[in-house]
């Protein structure tokens, strides 16, 4: 502090002796030099001997006494701080997620009362509680899959399976519960470090002023809450469980996906959706047309907002989907009754089958995939399907006989491009039958009863609707099916 002529400092320490104000000094070392126009030690001790400086000396010692109290009672809150940090860190990793959200709930508490933002639990804590919900979620999961088992193991047991039943719904809620928890905690996260504010039209209640921007969620929080909800949503359709909370899970999750993709355009955030991303909201999405418990409607509903998320996914140019999303998709259609369900799980199964073919192995269709699309057109009302199911095998075949893969088709594949021949109304549908049969054959594949069923209405309906000669020929051709089954019917019987 220099003293001395007419510095603002010197009028300073004048409205300090005059009782105008009282200026505290920042938190610095004070030095006092010697002013430059003293020219002797004489005129220096009458300065420094002076009321107005000895007034002032009073008042900085005060106040620098005040500065060291209140220096220390920080230190001491900030150790505080990060003992409870810790704290919650090792309840929440040790499992005990009610002691950890207990302790970050008070610090949240005391935090807004006694107005400080370095008094809120910092972001490992929130990381480590919302990772702590999805553990819990995961062994209450794992859980309710071995009941169930157990369930489908003993089928005589009535009263067990009852209240196995009702240990598994109750169970189902819980998980829910913790989708909700890790919903809030992600909501407190954007409150404090004020993203609620520039992202939302909610406000939350915390004043500006405490806002802590230490506390800005990261990609790997959004995904911890949808992934959350996902969870919620997927064992509330394992156990035919439904409630208004599970029944909205895959909407809350696809809230946060939107989020992410509305901070990704901030270059400052660090937030951005992955491929994970959306497919953890499609699988949600997948869940609301399955199970016992789904609403009717969302059987239909389901593959279309699934399918809307994936090509929201595909729109992003820094992501790529994965054969997990086309597979995905093909479930869900395949389980829907829309009108033009197999259609689409037919365009995903031949885009995985044009990438494979162009040197994407991982997008080698499985078995499982050809079979779900023939099932869908089993079941389509088209009059197209069994010339597309029929489309499907062919191009299955080829693989195998083209060494590109060593997935063979099966029985059911067969059986599914039958039924489907068997529900055309084409006239010549049945001009393929007997190839069907052949092929089968070759490969040592056994005709089932529903294989000859659909044969042999096929033929039926063949007959019904050709000209006179070829009615004939389709209805010889239907009475040698039945023999053939009959002498199928004496081989295994033997």
């Amino acid at each position: 502090v220099r003293c001395g002529g007419e510095s603002s400092l010197h009028k300073t320490v004048d409205r300090l002796v005059a009782g105008q104000s009282r200026v505290l000094t920042p938190s610095i070392s004070v030095a006092v030099t010697k002013p430059l126009h003293f020219q002797s030690d004489v005129q220096q001790r009458r300065f420094f001997t002076s009321p107005a400086v000895n007034n002032y000396t009073k008042l900085l010692s005060d106040d620098l006494v005040v500065r060291s109290f209140s220096s220390t009672a920080g230190d001491v809150a900030t150790s505080k701080s990060a003992d409870t940090n810790q704290q919650i860190i090792s309840h929440a990793e040790s499992g005990d997620i009610k002691s950890a959200q207990e302790l970050l709930t008070q610090m949240h508490t005391d935090a807004i009362s006694q107005n400080g933002s370095d008094q809120f639990a910092d972001i490992d804590s929130y990381t480590a509680v919302m990772n702590g919900l999805i553990d819990q979620q995961k062994q209450l999961i794992s859980s309710i899959g071995e009941e169930m088992n157990e369930i489908a193991s003993d089928l005589n047991a009535t009263m067990p399976n009852r209240l196995s039943s009702e240990s598994n719904e109750k169970g189902t809620a819980k998980v829910m519960t913790l989708a909700e928890m890790a919903n809030d905690l992600l909501i407190q996260m954007e409150d404090i470090s004020g993203v609620s504010d520039r992202y939302s039209s909610m406000r939350g209640n915390v004043a500006y002023e405490l806002r802590n921007a230490n506390l800005l969620p990261t990609s790997h929080h959004y995904d911890l809450a949808i992934t959350s909800f996902v969870n919620a949503a997927t064992v509330a359709r394992d156990t035919n469980y439904s409630s208004p909370a599970t029944n909205n899970a895959p909407y809350v999750a696809q809230r946060w996906l939107q989020r992410m993709e509305t901070l990704a355009f901030d270059p400052y955030s660090g937030v951005s959706p992955s491929v994970d991303s959306y497919y953890h909201v499609m699988e949600a999405y997948a869940s609301l047309g399955n199970g016992a418990a789904a609403i009717p409607a969302n059987k239909n509903r389901a593959p279309i907002l699934a399918q809307a998320v994936y090509d929201k996914l595909k729109e992003n140019t820094n992501l790529i989907p994965t054969v997990r999303e086309h597979r995905l998709l093909i479930r869900a259609w395949s389980n829907s009754t829309c009108k033009e369900a197999a259609y689409k799980a037919m365009g995903l199964w031949m885009n995985m089958l044009r990438l494979f073919r162009a040197g994407d192995e991982e997008m080698e269709p499985r078995l499982e995939d050809g079979k779900m699309v023939l099932e869908a057109w089993s079941r389509a009302i088209n009059k197209h399907s069994a010339r597309r199911a029929q489309t499907v095998l062919n191009a299955m075949e080829k693989l195998v006989s083209h060494k590109k893969t060593e997935v063979r088709p099966d029985l059911d594949c067969y059986k599914y491009v039958l039924i489907a021949m068997s529900r055309s109304k084409v006239p010549d549908v049945g001009a393929n039958v007997i190839d069907l049969f052949n092929t089968m054959e070759e490969d040592r594949i056994f005709p089932d009863t529903a294989c000859f069923d659909a044969a042999i209405e096929t033929f039926k309906n063949c007959s019904r609707r050709a000209k006179l000669e070829e009615a004939e020929t389709y209805a010889n051709a239907a009475e040698m099916m039945l023999k053939r089954m009959e002498r199928e019917h004496d081989r295994s019987s033997v």
